[in-house]
């Protein structure tokens, strides 16, 4: 059982249709208004499944035109909505269809009752837009919500519930909410092992944001052992799945790194390299695996391979052209300390200067702190997700 990312838009439930219906041929008496409304909104939900986002978009659109003899609060009309609004997120245009899904969403509190699985898909998908807009507190808010409705209408160990857990997890991780976030992920895994997904993709990447609550707060002795357990996981998964492996190695490597385990901070960061350039070889996050090895190949006295990590780390975010990027300032940071060691002062020093114009501040002559930030988040795993009919695919 593969599960999409928690922080992710998912198609609004379609009660009472069958994902049959938009394969159907068109009855020889034309069909009701709420008959047409099925079919088109039920098409839009397999277009969306296939990627077509233009073809979605015009089907939930004619289901909009078929709604427009329904009664004003019909839940229908507000169901389209919704899905419209998923179509908006995903071609990343977060605010329109987060004015989409609280449109929705007012037109269900005054026709559903609190508990009813639409309520918790919209708010589901307010939680995520809201987070992709850095309004973290209205996504908690709205992932709570959410979550009291699944712990009311869905078993304990119901893939709907775990999802819940995880997307509230995250929302309090990204906060800085690490207590209250390892609970929920805690829980997310029981529900997991009770349905024997142990060695599950989602597993793994649930093991991996448990860890990253300790990794966030410098607590690498706990954190390191999750890490160590989700890696075997992931790399087993990794022929289909070289985000969630990549994402665990780089997450070890760095955390071997913060705990003087250089050798073994090499080891596992040469992997995550390898895997980012092959696999992923735009990724700008690449840059600070190799920030991360040029440390570890430093101690271990290979100055010339760290400055050239060094270089290309450089090299790579300063071809993305961001305004005090602190990936770009972490590497010449490190790029300069690594001049220091070398014995070449004049060099450091014209590095220093590229700092300090980026800055904004004259530097002193940096650390030799690893070089990355400890609130640095990695890339997304893949979950489960609801079906567009409210059940686990």
């Amino acid at each position: 059982m593969v599960r999409p990312a928690a922080a992710m838009t998912i198609v609004c439930i379609l009660v009472g249709a069958s994902p049959a219906l938009a394969q159907t041929t068109q009855p020889a008496t034309r069909p009701s208004p709420g008959q047409q409304w099925k079919l088109d909104n039920s098409a839009g939900i397999k277009a969306l499944d296939a990627g077509l986002l233009d073809e979605a978009d015009r089907h939930f659109h004619a289901a909009m035109e078929d709604a427009a003899g329904f009664a004003p609060l019909d839940a229908r009309r507000a169901l389209t909505v919704c899905n419209l609004g998923v179509v908006l997120a995903r071609r990343h245009r977060m605010a329109e269809a987060l004015a989409l899904y609280q449109q929705a969403m007012n037109d269900y509190e005054q026709t559903l009752p609190e508990n009813d699985f639409r309520k918790a898909i919209a708010l589901d998908n307010i939680a995520d837009a809201s987070l992709a807009l850095g309004r973290a507190a209205d996504a908690e808010a709205a992932a709570e919500r959410a979550l009291k409705i699944y712990q009311a209408m869905t078993s304990p160990a119901d893939v709907r519930l775990m999802v819940a857990l995880e997307r509230l997890g995250n929302v309090r991780s990204i906060r800085g909410e690490y207590e209250q976030a390892r609970p929920l992920f805690r829980e997310a895994l029981q529900i997991d092992e009770e349905n024997h997904q142990q060695q599950s993709v989602g597993y793994a990447g649930l093991i991996d944001e448990l860890a990253l609550t300790y990794f966030n707060q410098r607590d690498y002795k706990d954190a390191q052992p999750l890490l160590e357990q989700a890696l075997p996981i992931a790399e087993k998964n990794a022929p289909k799945f070289p985000q969630t492996h990549l994402r665990t190695l780089a997450l070890l490597g760095s955390v071997y790194e913060y705990q003087g385990r250089f050798s073994d901070a090499q080891t596992v960061l040469a992997q995550a390299i390898e895997i980012d350039q092959k696999k992923f070889p735009h990724d700008p996050s690449l840059a600070n695996l190799m920030s991360l090895q040029a440390v570890a190949v430093a101690v271990g006295g290979d100055y010339e391979q760290a400055e050239s990590l060094y270089k290309q780390a450089i090299a790579l975010r300063e071809s993305l052209h961001l305004k005090r990027d602190p990936e770009l300032i972490a590497a010449l940071s490190g790029y300069a300390t690594l001049l220091h060691q070398m014995g070449r002062p004049d060099d450091a020093k014209a590095i220093e200067q590229r700092l300090a114009a980026i800055t904004g501040k004259s530097t002193t002559r940096p650390t030799t702190q690893p070089a990355m930030t400890p609130t640095t988040r990695p890339a997304p795993t893949t979950r489960h997700s609801l079906s567009p009919y409210g059940a686990p695919a």
